[in-house]
């Protein structure tokens, strides 16, 4: 393969997912600017990758060439139900990308942005699919769509024509039947009355998009154009690839489906699993997986109809609604919530407590990080209710930790502590082993309000906590944590060095290096603590690198604070005096990530207005710290 050398080409590699050539120029580039760039590319071609498509020797490759573990991570597995697409870009460049279909009845942003023929011919696929198998298009088929295992992909491309709906009735048949698509297939082709398969456009730029793609085995498309094309093996390709036309829905099934359906559990056992796997989604940030498990899994159950088990609607609601937060969908979060508030409120007898608190704690956080603080603490307060309603310490304890947090937010400080204070006690008596997880947000409460002392005397009864009650796997995360809020404590009272200290532990360093979470605010502390301390240059190098630091974990809400640690910078290099046209570029660059509250964006125009200005004396200093302060201040309440 040539070697990429415009921004354009490279932008194809990136879209088509193939590292090899950028790592055949890697290794013979020596300018240490274009090395850098190329590596840039290269690691948002892996964050961007689809799963399956890089393999270990991938993996070896890019790390000796300079990329960390992060970058090089595998994403989450495809569902069962993915299907291989080819497609091709303007310019005639074809690359083969991974979609399956889920349900997504709550709005928000488009990932695949579809002509209206696009979109049709899905919608129709996936309709025929659903009647097909005798599925009511309101129990659950409705509000189905197509989306992409790596949504960034797709930014700026519009999908014409129909070819996508073969491959919308594939996932949505496997999707409700249980039966996995083989795996290597790839899927093109339109939908015709009657259940024919029709021809399609650039069939030979997606042949040669499967034959490049190592992963595709198997390319399914429509008879006629199998026939009218030819599929004679080049010279020098290191494997055959099978072509197999079809001519109806039938013969796409029986050429692209498993033949017998995987055992399926009950849904009760399924949201249980789900719930288990919810509880560590902080973990390696594995949200966007989440996601593509728990949307299917509601609309099973409102398949079944909510009057049935509007238990599980309104629990799966509120896990869904707090992964959507997670990944940056604060109004679609929204909109979920209302939709399971719905379904509890026409059967109020058949929804336990438990749901009902976990979803009020959902709608809290999400209308917090929305900026409507009074509305929060109004869910806060439901949630604790339902909480106490049904005597369940282990929903009260989190319940009093998001009414906290809330309370944080809008600056009622004395409010904040006392539900911390109320959690850390909870968790103390009655689940010691996360009494140290509730000691760090009371930490970060005291330092808040300026009780360093009380602060201080938390974390020394936290570290007592972690010692007695906490697993050896579970030690250094608590660990980190509660020494991450205490720092921040420490900065608020001004004393750099014991933040710096506190931070210099092997629990931190190991979440510094391997989790946004509490990586990005240990950070964030350090940076600031080492520019306090005269360590400039290194904590500014702290900040400066938090949005490159952990590869395709960063996404979401954690994307946006690894933004903030670049804004952090640019104060504090103006404060000493040394914001640089490359420091003002890439603090322009990070307002685009600061959350879409509506509160926020003010503050962020306005430092982005500044920015952007010619002034470079005094008077531009001070209103940038001005609007600078004000955009930090309200991000951090906001966590």
């Amino acid at each position: 393969m040539p070697r990429p050398r415009t921004l354009d080409e490279q932008a194809r590699l990136v879209c088509a997912g193939d590292p090899r050539p950028l790592l055949d120029a890697l290794a013979q580039e020596t300018r240490v600017s274009r090395r850098r760039f190329l590596l840039h590319v290269l690691e948002r071609l892996l964050a961007w990758a689809d799963p399956g498509t890089l393999d270990d020797a991938t993996r070896e490759a890019a790390i000796a060439a300079g990329l960390g573990q992060d970058a090089v991570a595998a994403p989450p597995a495809a569902p069962t139900h993915a299907v291989l697409v080819p497609f091709v870009a303007p310019g005639s460049h074809a690359f083969v990308r991974t979609l399956f279909v889920t349900y997504r009845p709550y709005g928000g942003e488009d990932e695949l942005e579809l002509s209206a023929t696009s979109r049709a011919a899905v919608s129709r696929a996936i309709a025929a699919a659903a009647a097909r198998l005798g599925r009511s298009m309101g129990g659950g088929a409705d509000g189905h769509v197509l989306a992409a295992a790596q949504p960034d992909v797709f930014r700026g491309l519009r999908v014409e024509g129909a070819s996508l709906a073969a491959a919308a009735f594939v996932s949505a048949t496997s999707l409700w039947t249980r039966r996995a698509v083989r795996a290597g297939t790839a899927i093109t082709g339109a939908l015709a009355a009657g259940g024919a398969v029709a021809s399609v456009g650039e069939v030979a730029s997606k042949l040669t998009a499967a034959r490049s793609a190592p992963r595709v085995r198997r390319l399914v498309m429509p008879a006629h154009d199998r026939d009218a094309l030819g599929t004679t093996r080049r010279a020098g390709e290191p494997a055959a690839l099978e072509v197999l036309g079809v001519r109806n829905v039938d013969e796409l099934l029986r050429e692209t489906l498993e033949a017998s359906a995987r055992p399926a559990p009950s849904l009760d056992s399924r949201v249980r699993a789900a719930d288990r796997a919810f509880r560590g989604g902080w973990q390696r940030w594995q949200w966007p997986g989440l996601r593509a498990e728990l949307e299917p899994l509601l609309a099973e159950a409102l398949a079944q109809s909510p009057a049935q088990r509007p238990d599980l609607v309104v629990e799966l609601g509120a896990m869904l609604a707090a992964v959507l937060r997670h990944v940056g969908e604060t109004d679609a979060s929204l909109s979920l919530v209302a939709r399971a508030e719905a379904v509890r409120d026409a059967d109020s007898e058949g929804v336990p407590d438990a749901p009902l608190a976990k979803l009020a704690r959902q709608k809290a956080m999400s209308l917090r990080q929305r900026g409507d603080f009074r509305e929060a603490t109004l869910a806060a307060r439901e949630s604790i209710a339902a909480a106490k309603h049904g005597r369940l310490r282990g929903e009260l304890i989190p319940s009093h930790g998001t009414a906290g947090l809330v309370a944080l937010s809008r600056g009622d400080v004395r409010a904040a502590t006392r539900h911390h204070h109320a959690a850390l006690e909870l968790a103390r008596r009655h689940t010691p082993a996360s009494a140290p997880r509730a000691a760090s947000y009371l930490v970060e409460a005291l330092g808040h309000a300026g009780r360093l002392d009380d602060a201080a005397r938390v974390f020394d009864e936290a570290q007592q906590d972690i010692a007695a009650h906490t697993s050896s796997a579970a030690r250094g995360p608590r660990e980190a944590w509660l020494r991450t809020s205490f720092a921040g404590a420490l900065l608020r009272a001004g004393d750099a060095e014991g933040a710096r200290s506190t931070l210099d532990h092997l629990a931190v360093r190991e979440a510094i290096a391997t989790e946004p979470f509490p990586g990005l605010q240990a950070r964030r502390w350090l940076g600031l603590a080492l520019c306090r301390a005269g360590r400039v240059e290194d904590g500014l190098t702290w900040l400066a690198h938090s949005p490159s630091a952990y590869g395709r974990l960063l996404a979401g809400h954690a994307l946006a604070l690894a933004h903030q640690n670049v804004l952090h910078e640019a104060r504090s290099r103006l404060g000493l005096e040394v914001l640089d046209d490359d420091a003002r570029a890439r603090a322009l660059d990070a307002l685009h990530f600061v959350p879409t509250a509506r509160w926020l964006r003010p503050y962020a125009d306005r430092c982005a207005e500044v920015l952007r200005g010619r002034a470079r004396g005094r008077a531009f200093r001070a209103e940038l710290a001005e609007t600078l302060d004000a955009l930090l201040d309200a991000c951090e309440r906001l966590g």
